[in-house]
């Protein structure tokens, strides 16, 4: 599978923030596809750099870390990375706009009322929406390899995302 190479970029649908490494979709295109249930932009656009966060987080974390700059070269500075988040981000704000799906993961893991632990495994995994989460699983179609990948990819890989050997 050949990847189309690029450099971070904005457009209508998203902004690359240099800080963070990471995409995140823009205030007018959430405004455009996703009920409005946000009390105005300013707190919008903090639920969108959340989701942006929650997404990148989860896909760090469900693979080996050593593979990280491969995987943030592949979701930052691919035309199918592109492609590839803009479909997770709106699959996450959708779940989020329509049911505050991002919240889950701060809950307290102990309920005061009764005393009962949730377990912080079901809350980490249940951190980002399913449909989310199957976009993510789905990623070897993207980009050639699973972005979750438990274990250091070939070399080859890091030479591509100019790492070295």
């Amino acid at each position: 599978m050949e990847l189309k190479i690029t450099t971070p970029r904005n457009d209508e649908n998203m902004e690359f923030d240099e800080t963070s490494n990471r995409y995140v979709l823009t205030l007018e295109y959430a405004k455009a596809h996703f009920p409005n249930v946000f009390r105005d932009d300013q707190v919008l656009k903090q639920r969108l750099i959340k989701n942006s966060r929650k997404i990148y987080n989860f896909i760090h974390y469900r693979g080996y870390s050593g593979n990280r700059k491969v995987v943030d070269f592949l979701l930052n500075r691919t035309a199918e990375g592109r492609d590839f988040l803009l479909q997770a981000l709106s699959t996450q704000m959708e779940a989020d706009a329509q049911s505050g799906f991002n919240d889950l993961s701060e809950a307290p893991a102990v309920n005061v009322a009764n005393g009962q632990v949730l377990d912080r495994e079901v809350l980490a995994n249940n951190q980002i929406c399913v449909d989310a989460e199957q976009i993510i699983e789905d990623s070897a179609s993207w980009f050639g390899v699973p972005i979750t990948y438990r274990a250091r990819y070939p070399w080859r890989l890091f030479v591509i995302a100019g790492e070295g050997k």
